[in-house]
């Protein structure tokens, strides 16, 4: 085997490493989101079964600071993604330390912020 051909097979081992780990990372991640989903999901149908459920809790401000991915698809505009993005966020950065930290979120522009400023709170 010459040194060329060494290098390429090293390249492809590398490559398909790579590759590998960021499948396998990738696929964590959505399997965690559906545990934590599914988890949820079931959470809400218990406390609706319980009566615990009631129109003051729809009333009630989002803290972002603590709040899941099924509880912030409630706010409008906020779809799935979004909201997984201010979860991932939070997870990297931190507490929020203002409600204007969300424009730092992809997906959330300024019209989007003022959409739903009413509907979440910072504590």
């Amino acid at each position: 085997m010459t040194v060329t051909q060494k290098y390429a097979v090293l390249f492809i081992i590398v490559a398909l490493s790579l590759g590998l780990l960021l499948h396998l990372f990738g696929r964590y991640r959505w399997y965690r989101t559906f545990i934590e989903v599914q988890q949820n999901a079931k959470n809400i149908q218990t406390d609706t079964l319980n009566g615990t459920t009631s129109s003051a809790d729809k009333v009630e401000k989002i803290d972002v600071n603590i709040a899941d991915v099924s509880t912030l698809t409630s706010l409008p505009g906020i779809g799935r993604e979004t909201a997984l993005r201010i979860v991932e966020y939070r997870a990297e950065k931190g507490r929020y330390g203002s409600i204007e930290e969300l424009i730092n979120v992809y997906g959330i522009g300024p019209k989007k912020l003022e959409k739903i400023r009413k509907y979440v709170t910072i504590e």
